[in-house]
């Protein structure tokens, strides 16, 4: 089964690597512990990131991110040849539908992520 039959069959919600390996998205998505997280993670940061730091935050490309601000699906602030993008904008993109739900093609990284927020959800339930 080639790529285009899994995202028929399965949507969006499974990738495969570079390396052939099935990524599979997790069963919950919870925005509170989503936002915690990622106001955690980027405790460390700016309070204003460029463009290049979204990129390595969210493992994407920085045409990605370009894309991303052109569409209106991250707000960001626009400076003569460059973006800079509140950690609120971004916190706001990333518990996003757009970002979670609507990319077919997710990183690496973002899986890992989205799994990591799971399973925090499933031990706060506990």
């Amino acid at each position: 089964m080639d790529q285009s039959e899994r995202k028929k069959k399965f949507g969006s919600s499974f990738n495969v690597d570079s390396n052939n390996r099935l990524n599979f998205m997790p069963p919950e998505f919870d925005e509170p512990t989503a936002r915690q997280y990622y106001a955690d993670k980027l405790a460390n940061y700016k309070e204003v990131l460029l463009s290049k730091e979204v990129a390595s935050f969210t493992a994407y490309c920085p045409r990605t991110v370009t894309s991303w601000v052109n569409e209106k699906k991250l707000r960001a602030i626009i400076l003569p040849e460059r973006y800079i993008v509140p950690k609120e904008y971004l916190i706001n993109f990333l518990v996003s539908d757009y970002y979670n739900k609507s990319i077919i093609k997710k990183s690496q990284k973002h899986f890992t992520v989205l799994w990591e927020i799971y399973n925090i959800f499933k031990a706060e339930k506990r």
